[in-house]
């Protein structure tokens, strides 16, 4: 049994620093991600330009607590966000099998606080109502190459939206799973 799980863990580790060859044109992605007092998670669609660079399209849904200043109240709230960027390579192994991309874009979305309505649970009533948010985002995303079609990703996301009434920077962080189509 130890000799099995040796070779499992060796057949996983060794894809990687194997010489990989020329990826796809597509790839998609999900991660579950942590944000601030909550999590949520990003769905991506890749559109690869070169070896070095891609396009990407992501949906992220965020759902955290916030707290009401004066009264210390928690309510919830979500961020339906869809963002579109440019990724470029800031480091690649010599063999393909680490990537670290760096890219930032435009963010839209929606901020829905406290589900839409104005009260809180102690009565006290909330101004804030949510709405259309946009801006800007900022990413830094690792992969691993585990196969020509399969990586881990760690993606680590700053978004700073203009128009949230609550907080405009918002910072995700998740590790999930790429796959290159062929």
């Amino acid at each position: 049994m130890k000799q099995c799980l040796k070779f499992f863990l060796i057949g996983l580790l060794l894809p990687p620093f194997g010489a990989m060859a020329q990826r796809s044109d597509v790839s998609v992605g999900v991660a579950p991600v942590h944000v601030l007092d909550g999590f949520g998670g990003n769905a991506q669609l890749n559109f690869h330009l070169k070896r070095n660079d891609f396009i990407q399209a992501s949906f992220l849904v965020a759902a955290a607590k916030e707290v009401a200043p004066k009264s210390g109240v928690e309510y919830p709230k979500h961020n339906y966000l869809f963002n579109l960027g440019y990724f470029t390579t800031a480091y690649s192994s010599p063999n393909g099998g680490l990537s670290l991309f760096i890219g930032g874009g435009a963010s839209v979305g929606q901020e829905s606080i406290n589900n839409g309505s104005p009260e809180l649970e102690d009565g006290s009533l909330l101004l804030l109502k949510g709405g259309f948010v946009y801006g800007g985002f900022l990413s830094l995303d690792l992969d691993y190459f585990l196969n020509d079609s399969l990586s881990m990703s760690f993606p680590i996301n700053g978004y700073y939206h203009a128009g949230s009434e609550i907080d405009p920077a918002m910072f995700a962080v998740g590790i999930g799973l790429r796959y290159y189509l062929n």
